[in-house]
């Protein structure tokens, strides 16, 4: 167990009342900034569904963004930066059969492909040759 300090905590001397302290704000951990690139995201919406190969494609193109992450990272809650969407109709999106309502990501991509990693590689893939890639740090 630990034990409280038998003195009290000696000030520095500096005084802080000058400096502003944002209302409002969170205390704690901040979390790292997720990017953001919407001129990507629109080019997915003109190619086809990348499960369109099995024919069983329904509604129009949605932009997924990937639950496991090929790049950058995925916290409780939040979705994965623009450099992980591929291109899904609504049918294998939400829909009934959809990887939202499957949860497992992986699992669905081996169901349907045979290939866990096939949503990141063809995310990877898109980003890559995509006509506004960019940097990213």
């Amino acid at each position: 167990m630990l034990q409280r300090r038998q003195q009290p905590r000696q000030t520095s001397g500096i005084d802080y009342s000058a400096l502003a302290i944002p209302k409002g704000g969170k205390v704690g951990r901040v979390k790292p900034g997720r990017y953001v690139n919407p001129k990507h995201i629109a080019s997915l919406h003109d190619y086809c569904c990348c499960l369109a190969g099995l024919g069983e494609c329904d509604g129009p193109v949605e932009v997924h963004h990937l639950l496991n992450p090929w790049v950058g990272i995925r916290g409780a809650g939040r979705r994965s930066d623009d450099r992980n969407g591929i291109p899904f109709c609504f049918g294998h999106h939400r829909g009934r059969n959809g990887v939202h309502r499957r949860g497992d990501e992986d699992a669905f991509f081996r169901e349907k492909t045979g290939f866990p990693e096939f949503g990141r590689r063809q995310a990877e893939e898109l980003w890559k040759n995509s006509d506004f890639w960019e940097c990213v740090p």
